[in-house]
């Protein structure tokens, strides 16, 4: 594994959360999570887990984990 690779890999993942963090925040879920706590997070971290688990697939097809 050479420095560029590393380089490629830590970015992807960065814009990777980055571009979560914006949907996150941009889409009003933020609110949502101030107004409906327990709903909210009953909802919401089983699609985030499968977020993620989406993200590192393709992590995998690209091999850029």
């Amino acid at each position: 594994m050479n420095m560029g690779e590393v380089v490629i890999r830590t970015n992807f993942w960065l814009i990777f959360i980055l571009i979560s963090l914006y949907v996150f925040v941009g889409s009003g879920l933020f609110t949502l999570l101030i107004v409906f706590n327990k709903l909210f997070l009953i909802i919401i971290i089983p699609f985030m887990a499968s977020y993620f688990w989406l993200g590192w697939k393709l992590a995998e097809i690209y091999d850029i984990k």
